[in-house]
């Protein structure tokens, strides 16, 4: 209904366990969040058709984060499943007038990111496999990815890396590895 509603172009249906605490700080200025969520069976569908557009079996998320209205500070905020993993910390703004306003707000934060993909987790997870073309479907690999952003010297900093390994793909008989 909210997806209708909203127009939002996907749902999400599945079952979730979720223990949280959530108490105001800085005098009711802003909140906390503590706790796990904990979710199986879950898929992301297309809102009108309710066509599966990636499954997940499990997927396992503490977080420790909290507001004060600008800025969310993440103490630990993670997310666990057979297909990816990621972990966050540090403080970034909530939002900008524009998403060009809200990057230039976020180099002046300080955090950090990081995650892996199951490429081949992945491609099992979505109908039809992971295209990187249409007639190119990944079979097997790893994606990683980090991102940084802190004071160096008298400037900032802003790290980004991304890398695989493994990667391989068939396209129509032809195997492919890199």
């Amino acid at each position: 209904m909210a997806a209708t509603r909203l127009g939002w172009p996907s749902v999400i249906d599945g079952l979730a366990d979720m223990r949280l605490d959530l108490r105001p700080v800085n005098e009711g200025a802003g909140w906390r969040v503590e706790g796990i969520v904990e979710a199986v069976q879950v898929a992301v569908c297309d809102a009108r058709t309710l066509a599966e557009r990636l499954a997940i079996a499990t997927l396992r998320m503490p977080i420790d984060c909290s507001t004060d209205g600008r800025s969310l500070a993440i103490r630990r905020l993670s997310a666990d499943g057979e297909i990816f993993s990621l972990q966050a910390r540090g403080r970034i703004p909530l939002a900008g007038a524009t998403a060009w306003d809200w990057l230039e707000r976020a180099i002046d934060a300080d955090f950090e990111f990081s995650g892996e993909v199951d490429l081949a987790a992945a491609s099992k997870a979505r109908p039809g496999g992971l295209e990187l073309r249409p007639d190119v479907r990944v079979t097997a690999g790893r994606m990683r990815f980090a991102g940084a952003s802190r004071g160096d010297g008298t400037g900032r900093m802003l790290e980004l890396r991304l890398d695989s390994q493994g990667l391989e793909a068939t396209q129509g008989t032809r195997q492919l590895k890199w």
